[in-house]
């Protein structure tokens, strides 16, 4: 008995808490969508790591450990020297290198921003489509079950008549296959209606409330020359490859090393007396490097960098005239959309004029 109730208290909790989810909700629920937060995960990830390009201006301190064998050696000097240490590094120029990863890093988490945009208004989308869905399906329902009513008052009274050889037997029979045919689009459009809300609630979390009245949207105009948001991330993508491409250099790298050992050495043969070694000592070093021979990998991999930026080009070449494309398709099917519903408030009225007319008549 007491598990009983709690089910009852459960379905009531529940009830009461979705008994009101409209598209206002729905349209909420989208920060809290699976698709949405992996994009929002991805751009914090992409966050992260333009941060961490920044982080390269900065000298590094390392700890160094390890041992130094000597192949060739004088009499005074030990075969090895154990040592442990600290170790700073800067440097002072790579070719630009650092310069081209934090914009390429800058770039890449612009696109990301403009992923995760574009991730929402889809989802938003898809929200939209589906609550328009079922709106329309209730709308169709009420339609066929309207016109149900209609066809068993005319399949009555036409039957009255058949048996009074006042109307012909194919009629009835046209009637009874408009009945039928009725039938399967109501079925059509309830599993139009529960496949929309199945969608629904796979997007957003949360149960329509089929009963609540249809909320309407606010007609946006877009602003001209507003690219779309997936069209921008590509262009952003672009700037990033192409700042990848410019660290591809054989100019020279200059770096400054300050290195302090605590050293352990091994016996020494001594040729006479005692020859001093130190137990701790410090290097500074200016190191200058330039790539002579490398089989051309860095021509190579700035090649592969250049044609990366020039496919992604090509790519936003084509999104630009598909948006041109969609967003005239889309005008036009908003423009039939407004004639389809004028004209299904027409049917429902004509259906509804028709089956009163008829239950008049044939009472009179």
């Amino acid at each position: 008995m007491k598990v009983k109730r709690f089910i009852i208290l459960i379905l009531c909790c529940w009830n009461s808490t979705y008994a009101d989810v409209g598209l206002k909700e729905l349209m909420n629920a989208v920060h809290e969508n699976d698709l949405y937060q992996s994009q929002l995960s991805y751009q914090e990830k992409a966050k992260k790591e333009h941060e961490s390009s920044q982080r390269e201006y900065f000298p590094t301190v390392d700890m160094i450990a390890g041992r130094d064998s000597r192949l060739k050696k004088t009499s005074y000097e030990p075969y090895n020297s154990d040592y442990i240490g600290l170790k700073a590094s800067y440097i002072l120029f790579d070719g630009f290198k650092k310069e081209g990863n934090i914009a390429s890093q800058k770039s890449a988490y612009d696109a990301q921003m403009n992923k995760s945009e574009f991730t929402k208004q889809h989802v938003l989308f898809s929200i939209i489509k589906e609550y328009y869905t079922i709106q329309n399906a209730k709308s169709g329902i009420l339609v066929l079950n309207y016109k149900l009513k209609e066809l068993d008052e005319n399949i009555k009274n036409i039957t009255v008549l058949v048996q009074h050889n006042l109307a012909t037997q194919d009629k009835l029979h046209a009637m009874i296959a408009s009945k039928k045919e009725a039938e399967y689009d109501l079925e059509s459009m309830k599993l139009q209606l529960e496949s929309s809300r199945l969608k629904l609630l796979h997007v957003t979390g949360l149960p329509l409330s089929l009963d609540k009245e249809e909320e309407f949207l606010q007609e946006v105009v877009p602003k001209n020359g507003q690219q779309r948001a997936d069209i921008e991330a590509n262009k952003r993508m672009a700037e990033s490859l192409e700042f990848a491409a410019s660290q591809y250099t054989y100019m020279p790298t200059i770096a400054v090393q300050y290195t302090m050992k605590n050293n352990t050495y091994s016996a020494v043969e001594e040729q006479s007396g005692t020859t001093y070694l130190p137990k701790q000592n410090s290097d500074l070093s200016l190191q200058f490097s330039f790539p002579l021979f490398d089989a051309g990998k860095i021509t190579k991999d700035k090649e592969a960098a250049k044609l990366g930026v020039l496919a992604m080009n090509q790519e936003i070449a084509s999104k630009e005239k598909e948006a041109m494309m969609e967003q005239e398709i889309a005008q036009r099917a908003l423009k039939a959309a407004r004639i389809k519903l004028d004209a299904a408030d027409a049917a429902l009225n004509a259906t509804s004029t028709a089956y009163e007319y008829a239950k008049k008549r044939f009472r009179e």
